[in-house]
Protein backbone atom coordinates (compact mmCIF):
# COMPACT_ATOMS: atom_id res chain seq x y z
CA UNK A 1 0.00 0.00 0.00
CA UNK A 2 1.58 3.61 -0.36
CA UNK A 3 2.49 4.99 2.44
CA UNK A 4 1.00 8.74 1.71
CA UNK A 5 -2.01 6.86 1.48
CA UNK A 6 -2.07 5.14 4.45
CA UNK A 7 -1.26 8.71 6.25
CA UNK A 8 -4.00 10.28 4.77
CA UNK A 9 -6.76 7.89 5.81
CA UNK A 10 -4.84 8.09 9.44
CA UNK A 11 -4.77 12.05 9.96
CA UNK A 12 -8.62 11.92 8.35
CA UNK A 13 -9.70 9.81 10.66
CA UNK A 14 -8.11 11.28 13.71
CA UNK A 15 -9.16 15.00 12.35
CA UNK A 16 -12.92 13.60 12.40
CA UNK A 17 -12.72 11.27 15.13
CA UNK A 18 -14.70 8.58 12.59
CA UNK A 19 -13.76 5.78 10.01
CA UNK A 20 -17.28 6.28 8.63
CA UNK A 21 -16.91 9.84 8.30
CA UNK A 22 -12.93 10.04 6.77
CA UNK A 23 -14.31 7.08 4.16
CA UNK A 24 -16.87 9.87 2.82
CA UNK A 25 -14.61 12.66 2.71
CA UNK A 26 -11.70 10.26 1.44
CA UNK A 27 -14.45 9.32 -0.84
CA UNK A 28 -13.87 5.09 -0.76
CA UNK A 29 -14.76 2.64 1.40
CA UNK A 30 -15.20 2.06 5.38
CA UNK A 31 -12.85 -1.27 5.15
CA UNK A 32 -10.16 0.61 3.15
CA UNK A 33 -9.42 3.40 5.42
CA UNK A 34 -9.60 0.62 8.41
CA UNK A 35 -7.47 -1.27 6.54
CA UNK A 36 -4.95 1.93 5.69
CA UNK A 37 -4.54 2.57 8.96
CA UNK A 38 -4.04 -0.96 10.45
CA UNK A 39 -1.34 -1.37 7.76
CA UNK A 40 -0.38 1.90 9.55
CA UNK A 41 -0.34 0.19 12.64
CA UNK A 42 1.81 -2.96 11.92
CA UNK A 43 4.44 -0.62 9.88
CA UNK A 44 4.96 1.40 12.75
CA UNK A 45 4.31 -1.39 15.42
CA UNK A 46 1.56 0.63 17.66
CA UNK A 47 -1.33 1.27 18.12
CA UNK A 48 -2.93 4.64 16.89
CA UNK A 49 -6.24 4.32 18.16
CA UNK A 50 -8.33 3.34 21.18
CA UNK A 51 -11.38 2.21 19.62
CA UNK A 52 -15.41 1.46 20.71
CA UNK A 53 -18.39 1.19 18.85
CA UNK A 54 -19.28 4.97 19.04
CA UNK A 55 -15.53 6.93 19.03
CA UNK A 56 -11.76 6.54 17.92
CA UNK A 57 -9.96 8.56 20.16
CA UNK A 58 -6.07 9.03 19.50
CA UNK A 59 -3.71 6.72 21.97
CA UNK A 60 -0.12 8.93 22.96
CA UNK A 61 1.83 6.93 20.04
CA UNK A 62 -1.39 7.92 17.61
CA UNK A 63 -0.91 11.86 18.77
CA UNK A 64 2.65 11.62 17.84
CA UNK A 65 2.14 9.97 14.56
CA UNK A 66 -0.96 12.82 14.16
CA UNK A 67 2.08 15.36 14.21
CA UNK A 68 4.80 13.63 11.96
CA UNK A 69 2.18 12.45 9.54
CA UNK A 70 0.63 16.00 9.10
CA UNK A 71 4.20 17.30 8.79
CA UNK A 72 5.36 14.95 6.04
CA UNK A 73 1.57 15.18 3.94
CA UNK A 74 1.76 19.01 4.36
CA UNK A 75 5.80 18.86 2.83
CA UNK A 76 4.23 16.72 -0.16
CA UNK A 77 1.43 18.79 -0.63
CA UNK A 78 3.93 22.25 -1.07
CA UNK A 79 6.33 20.39 -2.94
CA UNK A 80 3.60 18.98 -5.49
CA UNK A 81 2.44 23.54 -5.15
CA UNK A 82 5.76 24.42 -5.61
CA UNK A 83 6.36 21.95 -8.84
CA UNK A 84 2.71 22.54 -9.86
CA UNK A 85 3.67 26.25 -10.36
CA UNK A 86 6.77 25.97 -12.28
CA UNK A 87 4.91 23.49 -14.65
CA UNK A 88 2.03 26.34 -15.22
CA UNK A 89 4.31 29.38 -15.25
CA UNK A 90 5.60 30.03 -18.80
CA UNK A 91 9.24 31.05 -18.41
CA UNK A 92 12.46 31.84 -20.63
CA UNK A 93 12.82 33.30 -24.01
CA UNK A 94 10.80 32.69 -26.97
CA UNK A 95 13.02 33.45 -30.11
CA UNK A 96 10.99 34.61 -33.16
CA UNK A 97 12.31 35.56 -36.36
CA UNK A 98 9.44 37.43 -38.40
CA UNK A 99 9.33 39.97 -41.84
CA UNK A 100 9.90 43.49 -40.88
CA UNK A 101 6.47 44.98 -42.63
CA UNK A 102 4.07 42.31 -41.25
CA UNK A 103 5.76 42.84 -37.69
CA UNK A 104 5.18 46.03 -37.60
CA UNK A 105 1.84 46.21 -38.76
CA UNK A 106 0.84 43.40 -36.61
CA UNK A 107 2.93 41.57 -34.12
CA UNK A 108 3.49 44.54 -32.03
CA UNK A 109 0.16 44.92 -30.17
CA UNK A 110 0.21 40.65 -29.95
CA UNK A 111 3.44 40.85 -27.97
CA UNK A 112 2.07 43.21 -25.82
CA UNK A 113 -0.41 41.01 -24.76
CA UNK A 114 1.53 38.35 -24.70
CA UNK A 115 3.94 39.81 -22.45
CA UNK A 116 1.00 41.21 -20.11
CA UNK A 117 -0.05 37.63 -19.78
CA UNK A 118 3.10 36.08 -19.40
CA UNK A 119 5.54 38.73 -17.43
CA UNK A 120 7.82 36.08 -17.41
CA UNK A 121 9.15 35.11 -20.74
CA UNK A 122 11.27 37.63 -22.73
CA UNK A 123 10.97 38.01 -26.17
CA UNK A 124 13.36 38.24 -28.61
CA UNK A 125 12.19 39.28 -32.05
CA UNK A 126 14.14 39.30 -34.93
CA UNK A 127 13.32 41.41 -37.67
CA UNK A 128 14.04 39.85 -41.00
CA UNK A 129 12.67 38.75 -44.64
CA UNK A 130 15.37 35.96 -45.38
CA UNK A 131 15.02 32.89 -44.98
CA UNK A 132 16.50 31.20 -41.53
CA UNK A 133 17.13 27.93 -40.51
CA UNK A 134 15.05 27.78 -37.40
CA UNK A 135 16.49 24.83 -35.63
CA UNK A 136 20.79 25.90 -36.79
CA UNK A 137 19.81 30.20 -35.14
CA UNK A 138 17.76 28.78 -32.35
CA UNK A 139 14.61 30.02 -32.97
CA UNK A 140 11.43 28.61 -31.43
CA UNK A 141 9.03 30.48 -33.38
CA UNK A 142 9.53 31.91 -37.65
CA UNK A 143 6.63 33.49 -39.34
CA UNK A 144 7.07 33.92 -43.28
CA UNK A 145 4.20 35.54 -45.17
CA UNK A 146 3.77 33.62 -48.94
CA UNK A 147 3.33 30.49 -50.25
CA UNK A 148 5.24 27.39 -49.04
CA UNK A 149 7.43 26.03 -52.24
CA UNK A 150 8.69 22.30 -52.15
CA UNK A 151 10.17 22.75 -48.71
CA UNK A 152 10.63 20.67 -45.42
CA UNK A 153 8.91 23.30 -43.40
CA UNK A 154 4.72 22.42 -41.95
CA UNK A 155 2.74 24.27 -39.75
CA UNK A 156 2.26 23.22 -36.83
CA UNK A 157 -0.15 24.10 -34.04
CA UNK A 158 1.13 25.25 -30.60
CA UNK A 159 -0.26 23.68 -27.86
CA UNK A 160 -0.17 26.61 -25.90
CA UNK A 161 -3.20 28.70 -26.59
CA UNK A 162 -1.52 32.33 -26.68
CA UNK A 163 -4.47 34.68 -26.74
CA UNK A 164 -4.74 35.26 -30.39
CA UNK A 165 -0.65 35.38 -30.55
CA UNK A 166 -0.61 32.03 -32.24
CA UNK A 167 -3.84 31.14 -33.79
CA UNK A 168 -4.78 27.70 -34.78
CA UNK A 169 -5.78 27.25 -38.51
CA UNK A 170 -3.93 30.85 -39.51
CA UNK A 171 -1.21 30.03 -42.23
CA UNK A 172 1.66 31.76 -40.71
Amino acid sequence: MDRLDTMKAFVTVAELGSFTKAAEKLETSNQLVSKYVSQLEDQLGVRLFNRTTRRVHLTQEGEQCLHHAMHILESVHDMENHFGELQSTAKGLLQISAPVDFSTLHLAPLIRDFKKKYPEVGVNLELSDRKVDVIEEGFDVALRIGNLKSSSLRISVCPVTCSGFIRPGVSV
